[in-house]
């Protein structure tokens, strides 16, 4: 029920973005099992299965979830337009390495004292190095 209702959802959302645009590629389905680490390992089971047991052991103890080892491997290096782009390792590892990398765009308090607060901005695309 769930999967079947799932697929319809997605089937209809590319199907407008297909009617908005021409040079979309439509996939098939795809769980995106192998983006939950070795929780992604289904040994055959319905992929339905596999993400709602990860997601109930994650909701069974959040705080563990959620909790991640602290990194010192901050790089702040120059980006586009003046902005500075901070990256750090995800704390969560993917089989993706352009995935295993978080980047943000770091805007600097300006002016004199009393100054505002600086503002980092993370962004799913558009923000490595070379982008606009």
């Amino acid at each position: 029920m769930f999967q079947a209702g799932l697929q319809a959802f997605f089937h209809a959302w590319e199907r407008r973005l297909a009617s908005v645009t021409k040079d979309r590629v439509v996939r098939p389905f795809e769980w995106g099992l192998d983006w939950i680490g070795e929780h992604g390992n289904g040994n055959g089971r319905p992929p339905a299965d596999v993400i709602g047991e990860w997601v109930a052991a994650a909701m069974a103890d959040t705080s563990q979830f959620f909790s991640v080892e602290p990194t010192a491997q901050y790089e702040l290096g120059p980006a586009l337009n003046g902005e500075r782009l901070l990256t750090f390792p995800s704390a969560l590892t993917t089989p993706h390495p352009s995935n295993n990398t978080v980047s943000c765009r770091y805007f600097p308090a300006r002016g004199r004292p009393p100054f505002r607060a600086p503002a980092a901005t993370l962004d799913s695309a558009g923000c490595s190095p070379g982008t606009a």
